[in-house]
């Protein structure tokens, strides 16, 4: 099992979230299938751990671990999807650089999902089966 922070997976969770809605409007709905099943496997392991509902919104504390069966396959296309979400939210910290509240929530969008990024190498994926 691979071992992901609460806190990475939140922001995975919230791109694959993103990515899910767009990609089922008109996209390819195998991306879309696919981030999906990888939400549900957050949530799966969300309702199993011990320490559910003591962090936010139902989830254990940001600084607990969710074990989660992850492939190299799930970390790949993981990672292109916080590829994506980087590239839009570059994007928009260009685009509101007048406007300092919204250019500072993104620019906090910008960290967390580099954190997720810099996470992602350290996660062992399960062997196959």
């Amino acid at each position: 099992m691979a071992h992901v922070g609460v806190a990475q997976w939140l922001t995975i969770d919230a791109v694959l979230d993103n990515i899910h809605a767009i990609e089922n409007v008109d996209g390819d709905q195998s991306v879309a299938a696919q981030a999906f099943r990888l939400r549900q496997l957050g949530w799966d392991a969300n309702a199993s751990h011990p320490e559910r509902g003591r962090g936010p919104v139902g989830w254990p504390p940001r600084d607990a671990h969710l074990e989660l069966a992850l492939t190299d396959g799930d970390l790949e296309f993981i990672r292109d999807c916080l590829d994506r979400s980087l590239v839009t939210t570059r994007f928009l910290i260009d685009r509101l650089s007048v406007d300092h509240r919204s250019c500072a929530d993104q620019e906090e969008s910008l960290r967390l999902e580099l954190a997720a990024l810099d996470a992602l190498d350290a996660i062992q994926p399960d062997p196959p089966a």
